[in-house]
């Protein structure tokens, strides 16, 4: 079982739970033993509770850091929490209020930055193909020159270049593919993958492939046609 964050989580007694979580350390409890026997001798309203109840008083672990209320139906949750407010060292949060924290501190945090990092991501890999496009295109100059001495038209090779953009782009997607279906079960948190995710990608990778082809048709449109018989690139 894993966390909403991935981590691994288990699911234990509440007395397990109480002692993993509040059993403090040797020199924690000799401390706190300490501090206590000394509140006691300074304090005569206290001198006569004997030490053995002050010793189990600082290794107590029947602690909580939460306590869940379940109101009946007539009840108002704003009233019920107003009433516990006015506790000492009290707060007191409506369900509707508690997933609302959750959602703020947990979730949308964590999808701005994931989101942050696809926009990142998709912006270098958007770059990065267009100069291979754009590197490409210049290597075949003569090519397109040639291409336009015998009559080609410019939506032809405007045609080619994107075919090119578009394989590039097949190429990477389908290993990429096929790496993660093959690795993703050894990843150190769960990693689920969906096929509507996967099919939402293969469209982003087209889209990229066709505005990073944009740069290597513009070079290829304004190849002048002379180049092929001067030989010149």
């Amino acid at each position: 079982i894993v966390s909403n964050s991935g981590d691994p989580a288990a699911f234990v007694a509440l007395r397990d739970a109480q002692e993993i979580q509040f059993l403090k350390a040797n020199e924690a409890i000799r401390n706190d033993r300490a501090r206590l026997a000394g509140l006691v001798r300074e304090t005569p309203a206290l001198q006569g509770i004997p030490m053995q109840a002050v010793s189990g008083i600082s290794q107590d672990t029947r602690l909580a850091n939460a306590i869940l209320v379940r109101l009946e139906p007539w009840a108002d949750p704003q009233e019920v929490a107003a009433a516990i407010e006015q506790w000492n060292h009290y707060r007191a949060l409506t369900t509707a209020e508690q997933e609302e924290v959750l959602a703020k501190s947990v979730i949308d945090r964590a999808r701005q930055q994931i989101l942050l990092f696809r926009i990142i991501l998709l912006a270098v890999s958007t770059v990065v193909i267009g100069l291979i496009i754009y590197t490409m295109t210049m290597e075949k100059t003569r090519d397109i020159a040639t291409l336009k001495i015998i009559g080609a038209p410019d939506w032809r090779i405007a045609g080619l270049i994107l075919q090119q953009a578009v394989s590039l782009g097949l190429l990477g997607y389908g290993l990429g593919a096929v790496l993660i279906n093959l690795t993703y079960e050894h990843f150190p948190r769960r990693v689920a993958i969906w096929t509507f995710d996967q099919i939402v990608l293969l469209g982003i990778v087209l889209v990229i492939c066709i505005l990073a082809s944009g740069l290597g048709i513009r070079r290829a449109l304004g190849v002048d046609p002379t180049t092929a018989m001067s030989g010149a690139a």
